[in-house]
């Protein structure tokens, strides 16, 4: 039985990458891919076995089968996802203003500490400012001088930290939005999809040698 599951992990492997390939860059979902991808793990197992077939090797090939197709839906989900979000996302460009900004948050958070009264503008506090104009006054002043003491060095050490943050942000937040989209992209077509390649992969590994 080992044989036949590694046959089929490998069947199953091939099925999968060839399904999310289709979903993703042609946007082709049909009963027939799934079949498909039903027929080649059931051969796989069933020939990996040495010709054994029955039962036991088409239930093998089915739950691996139910497998690759699902397999093979998240990660087309996950390509999309990358590409339209997370990719993008990743490469927002840490500009100076956007560094300046930060150290103004710190500071923001010194003198109030401190118990210096700021006058903000109406509706903005640390984590709300996102422009200059935003702070107090004496706040951005102390912001910029802070960031012109700064070696060229460590400026863009603040710049890698920074990017690195954003990086981990969007790839949190692209996590959530695949699983949503996985979850979401079950339609009536997808479970019959899904039941023709796990009976597929049943039927062939039962009958093949």
């Amino acid at each position: 039985m080992l044989r036949a599951i590694v046959g089929g992990v490998v069947g199953g492997v091939l099925g999968a990458a060839g399904w999310a390939a289709l979903a993703y860059y042609a946007s082709f979902h049909h009963t027939s891919t799934a079949i498909a991808i039903g027929g080649l793990v059931g051969f796989c197992a069933a020939k990996a076995s040495g010709g054994v077939s029955g039962a036991k090797v088409g239930l093998i090939a089915a739950i691996i089968a139910l497998a690759a197709v699902l397999g093979g839906k998240y990660a087309a989900v996950r390509l999309s996802v990358h590409n339209r979000l997370v990719a993008p996302g990743s490469a927002i460009p840490v500009t100076d203003p956007m560094l300046k900004m930060m150290i103004a948050d710190g500071v923001a958070g010194e003198f109030e500490s401190a118990g210096r009264a700021l006058a903000w503008p109406p509706g903005m506090s640390v984590g709300v400012a996102d422009k200059p104009q935003d702070y107090p006054p004496e706040v951005w002043t102390e912001a910029v001088r802070r960031w012109d003491a700064m070696t060229p060095m460590a400026q863009e050490a603040m710049r890698d930290q920074k990017r690195a943050a954003i990086k981990a942000l969007v790839e949190d937040v692209g996590k959530d939005v695949v699983w949503q989209k996985f979850k979401q992209s079950f339609k009536t077509m997808d479970v019959l999809m899904i039941a023709a390649a796990v009976i597929g992969a049943f039927a062939v590994a039962t009958v093949s040698r």
